[in-house]
């Protein structure tokens, strides 16, 4: 049963990481493109297990990092935002 449990847990801690790369890769027309859809999917998974292993080694979260995210997501929506005025 923990057997069973424990892959449940790993297969859930991909499922986000992979819809962002799904996300990103739709939004920047990249669906053919599978080098930047493993760059994208490998970014999601370092920072995911970045962020654990810093929420469980010092307890807090590291507010740097969600700042660098939060810039990452604005700078989607200007592409996104240039890409809709173009048409």
């Amino acid at each position: 049963m923990l057997i069973f449990l424990a892959l449940q847990q790993g297969l859930l801690s991909i499922a986000r990481p992979l819809t962002i790369t799904v996300i990103v890769s739709e939004v920047t027309c990249a669906q053919q493109d599978e080098y930047i859809k493993t760059q994208i999917f490998s970014a999601s998974i370092f920072m995911a297990g970045l962020a654990t292993f810093m929420v469980t080694t010092f307890g807090v979260r590291y507010q740097h990092f969600f700042e660098k995210i939060r810039v990452v997501n604005e700078e989607l929506h200007t592409i996104i935002y240039l890409k809709n005025s173009q048409m």
